[in-house]
């Protein structure tokens, strides 16, 4: 396949992209780290002002967040060196900052796919199975969180790969840097690195030859990893021993302090007592059938050959991996530990599947093995085709699906669970669909100042922010008693919500995926 026709596939998924995310809402956490980025780049601006003023440092120092909000702090250097002032160009500036860094992470899988498998043909069908996943490309649009995370970690897969590939000092430090961001981004990008540690370690343990050299490269990259977390989080810049253990200790306590109301199997559950099988449920209804039987046979068959590695240890064989092997085990055992951590240590849990969103490149990756492997096997030939014609049937199912639904296709269950799943599982539990509505409201309402309230969990605040000045302006939330309209996308609160008086309000408008509502509005009747 033609590089230029790769080029041009990349470049029409980046504009084509671009042209239509505007359409996208805000997520509850768009408040959160915009405010605690916000801090952050005050506090950064301050202390690299060599004429700041100390005691002003010393208050902004009060401001900053335990958490690293290393995006957002890159979005509003970005938003102050090209003069964009306004909340909702900033919060559009992160999304699409969020999609470009999407769509490079996906450019940096087809390399690692291609030089790993040699197949350009496999490693264009597993950008296909990204793009093809809805939950996945169209949170691009917006979820900063999980989906900037997930290209993080595909960065660091990348980097990793070209370092064993060509152990340089340049490549050294790169891959330092990425494991630096990864922890930096979110407390689980700890377990990548230490994996890596351990892998590299083990089988180092044999090359006595090279001992030296594997020893001053681990040296290097652990000190220019610590070197780059203590960089990209300012909160340590002062006592960081004691403020990354109290840090670390926090953001686990505070995740599983917070309780949440999920919707799941048809009944309402809080998030503390949700099964332990509550994300994985959640990945294989809303994952096309195709993309979990090629990760199934994929996992199994890379599984087959590690235990088959490890049980001749057994037998006085000594464990040598080359770096394609070092490679396929790290991508496994991440995957394994990973997904048993957060199965059975996370307490609370919501939100899907999205904490897990950056373990989707493991999942193409071992589909990818799968492939490949069928591919080198001439049996497999027809095999191959019959995953092509597959995959063709389900492109074009999801693409009707996607433009018919747009811009709600976050909202996806595959085509076996979703006559149940839509009406017994969440459906827009961050109210990305607030945005649309109550830009349809502000249309159709010509007064100079609505009322609108909120019911149940979702809040509006985050979505006005993402509008226009003179929109936002005409909007005042207040409580049920006062409000003109009520929105409610069916997300639940613990303590209770508001029964909505039919005499008071009337249904006023709908938005609706696969037949079902996924966001009502009420107005007060005159």
């Amino acid at each position: 396949m033609r590089n230029y026709l790769i080029t041009i596939y990349f470049a029409a998924l980046l504009a084509s992209g671009l042209l239509i995310i505007g359409d996208y809402g805000a997520t509850l956490d768009d408040e959160i780290y915009y405010n605690n980025g916000l801090n952050t780049y005050i506090y950064v601006k301050a202390v690299l002002n060599v004429f700041g003023d100390t005691d002003n440092i010393a208050k902004l120092k009060q401001s900053l967040d335990l958490h690293p909000v290393v995006f957002e702090t890159f979005v509003l250097f970005i938003c102050d060196l090209l003069k964009i002032n306004e909340i909702n160009e900033i919060l559009y500036t992160s999304h699409i900052i969020n999609y470009v860094l999407f769509i490079i992470s996906l450019i940096c899988l087809y390399k690692v796919i291609n030089i790993r498998f040699n197949n350009k043909k496999i490693a264009l069908i597993s950008s296909l199975l990204v793009i093809f996943t809805p939950r996945i490309f169209f949170e691009s649009f917006y979820n900063t969180r999980d989906i900037y995370f997930m290209s993080l970690f595909i960065f660091y897969l990348y980097f990793l790969y070209n370092y064993l590939n060509n152990k340089n000092i340049k490549n050294l430090i790169i891959f330092s840097l990425l494991s630096a961001l990864l922890i930096n981004s979110k407390i689980l990008g700890i377990i990548p690195v230490f994996i890596y540690l351990i892998i590299y370690v083990f089988n180092c343990i044999d090359e006595k030859r090279k001992i030296r050299t594997n020893i001053n490269n681990l040296l290097i990259f652990i000190i220019f990893k610590l070197v780059f977390i203590y960089i990209f989080w300012p909160y340590l810049w002062e006592n960081p021993i004691f403020k990354i253990y109290y840090a670390f200790n926090e953001i686990l306590k505070s995740h599983e302090e917070l309780v949440i109301i999920n919707y799941y199997f048809g009944e309402h559950i809080s998030s503390k007592l949700t099964p332990w099988h509550y994300r994985i449920i959640w990945f294989l209804i809303t994952t096309p059938v195709i993309i979990i039987l090629l990760f199934l046979f994929g996992i199994m068959l890379i599984t087959k050959k590690y235990l088959i590695k490890f049980y001749n240890i057994d037998k006085k064989k000594k464990f040598k991996i080359n770096k394609n092997e070092f490679y396929d085990l790290f991508i496994l055992l991440n995957f394994i530990i990973i997904l048993f951590s957060t199965v059975y240590l996370n307490t609370s849990k919501f939100g899907g599947w999205r904490h897990l969103y950056f373990l989707y490149p493991l999942i193409i990756y071992f589909s990818a093995y799968f492939m490949q492997k069928i591919i080198i096997n001439k049996i497999g030939i027809n095999f191959f085709k019959l995953i092509i014609i597959c995959l063709g049937l389900n492109i074009s199912y999801i693409g009707i699906w996607v433009i018919k639904n747009h811009p709600n296709q976050y909202i996806y269950f595959n085509v076996l669970t979703k006559n149940y799943t839509i009406n017994n599982f969440d459906l827009d539990w961050w109210g990305v669909s607030h945005f649309n509505t109550i830009k349809k409201i502000l249309n159709d309402d010509k007064s100079d100042k609505i009322t609108i309230f909120a019911r149940g969990f979702t809040e509006l605040k985050p979505t006005l922010m993402l509008l226009k000045k003179e929109l936002r302006e005409r909007v005042i939330l207040t409580n049920y008693e006062n409000s003109e309209y009520i929105l409610d996308n069916n997300m639940r609160r613990i303590r209770g919500n508001i029964i909505i008086d039919k005499n008071k309000y009337k249904p006023y408008m709908e938005t609706k995926v696969d037949g079902v509502i996924i966001n009502r509005v009420y107005k007060k009747v005159n």
